[in-house]
């Protein structure tokens, strides 16, 4: 007994809406005796008829004709794909029909360049290019999900009869500290496929850093920051010294923008030299979107008063305290005579006492207005800024910078808005500078 599958018939089950039909033609090979013998015994033979190797129908069979037909029906649903093969069954031999499954996958519309400041978004087609039907999950994942916000594996599921075609869109929401490179991977369960996506380059340049040769000063860095890619985009620009990341700072450039970045911090507590530089996309200072140098700090800003304090200096300070406590056993009845020779040992102690913490080496800013004021203070010499801060100042108040290099020319400024507008240059070092806020703008003179 030999079965044979209309292939015509089989392979036209690759639709979910329809029923899948499968006809089986039986013939009984023999003599011409034993085939009329055969077909008039009424023997029921048991028929089997498999999808993908699972028995889903068996019937007894009596075939009174050669050849004979007997159909078999399957329901499709979720459960029975996808269909690999079909087989009827008999005693005597089988026929079984193995059906293509092929499910290819692509990347429309997907943008090679991606900006933080927007969903990022990628739309994947799924063609089922095989004979059957098939029911599939589309994944799409971000490779390191720190570039996203949340979701970084998202999962569609659909049903693709034979040459039916689908798209699936998804969004991501980048981080403000995503990497330059976004990689993201579609599959299902046959294939794979990966893309990357870059965000805009932020070049850094022109780097500068100012203060490393003062010790007692905040130090400043500042670079030019230019948006290289082809999209507006926000990302996390970081100033770095010795491999420490000592300031962060958004910034939001559009196609082709620049701009200045400034930072200040304090200085290293040990002096040597440092490795400098500033960093965007989070990518190491090696990377082709990050600038740095090597600077000597001389000292600490953490310096206390006795570390400057020489044996010699030490010694005069206290005989000139002495000094002044013996004026006033000896002269406590005679007033006149006790002013006059304090007066003279307070000055040498004021020298003294400028000689240690620096004297004219000195800035003196003071308040001269009715209210608290904002004002930036700037001193620098022809190579470099060598101080820089920003003070906040209540009415009255005063404060004092051991601030001015050694150098002979050097200039100080301060403002609100313009700090170039009030500047004064000193050819030689005066005792000391004092920056006064006045109702009528700032005043810088020697002291």
């Amino acid at each position: 007994m030999n079965v044979n599958i209309d292939r015509d018939d089989a392979i036209e089950i690759g639709n979910f809406s329809e029923e899948l039909e499968v006809t089986g033609e039986f013939e009984y090979n023999g003599d011409e005796t034993s085939v009329s013998d055969f077909l008039n015994s009424e023997i029921e033979i048991p028929v089997e008829f498999l999808v993908n190797g699972n028995v889903t129908e068996q019937r007894d069979v009596t075939i009174d004709e050669s050849p004979y037909e007997e159909t078999f029906s399957l329901e499709l649903n979720e459960s029975t794909v996808p269909i690999e093969n079909i087989s009827i069954q008999t005693p005597g031999g089988n026929d079984v029909v193995k059906f293509d499954q092929d499910i290819n996958i692509e990347f429309e519309e997907f943008d090679e360049t991606v900006s933080s400041s927007e969903p990022f978004e990628a739309t994947v087609s799924v063609e089922n290019e095989g004979e059957v039907p098939e029911l599939q999950n589309l994944t799409v994942s971000v490779a390191d999900p720190d570039n996203v916000v949340s979701d970084a594996t998202q999962t569609r599921e659909f049903l693709l009869n034979a040459s039916e075609r689908t798209e699936e869109t998804f969004s991501f929401e980048l981080t403000d500290s995503a990497s330059s490179g976004v990689e993201l991977t579609a599959n299902t369960s046959r294939v794979s496929k990966n893309v990357t996506a870059n965000r805009s380059t932020f070049e850094a340049s022109d780097l500068e850093l100012a203060g490393a040769s003062n010790p007692t000063s905040n130090v400043s860095m500042s670079g030019n920051i230019t948006n290289v890619g082809d999209l507006t985009d926000t990302q996390i620009v970081q100033f770095v010294l010795g491999g420490e990341t000592m300031v962060e700072e958004e910034l939001t450039l559009e196609p082709s923008e620049s701009e200045t970045v400034t930072a200040e911090f304090e200085p290293p507590e040990e002096s040597g030299e440092y490795t400098y530089g500033i960093a965007t996309n989070n990518e190491s200072l090696n990377a082709s979107s990050a600038v740095e140098r090597s600077a000597t700090f001389e000292g600490s800003s953490s310096q206390g008063l006795l570390d400057r304090i020489s044996p010699i200096q030490f010694v005069a300070a206290v005989l000139g305290l002495l000094a002044l406590v013996g004026i006033l056993f000896v002269y406590q009845n005679n007033q006149e005579e006790f002013n006059s020779r304090a007066s003279a040992i307070v000055a040498r102690a004021q020298q003294t006492v400028r000689g240690i913490i620096g004297g004219g080496d000195t800035v003196v800013v003071e308040n001269g207005l009715s209210r608290d004021a904002t004002v930036r203070l700037r001193v620098r010499n022809s190579d470099e800024v060598v101080f820089l801060e920003d003070l906040t100042l209540a009415d009255g108040e005063q404060r004092e910078f051991r601030c001015l290099p050694d150098s002979g020319e050097f200039e100080v400024g301060a403002g609100v808005d313009d700090i170039d507008s009030h500047a004064e240059v000193f050819q030689t070092k005066p005792n000391g500078v004092g920056v006064r806020l006045e109702p009528d703008g700032i005043s810088i003179t020697e002291q």
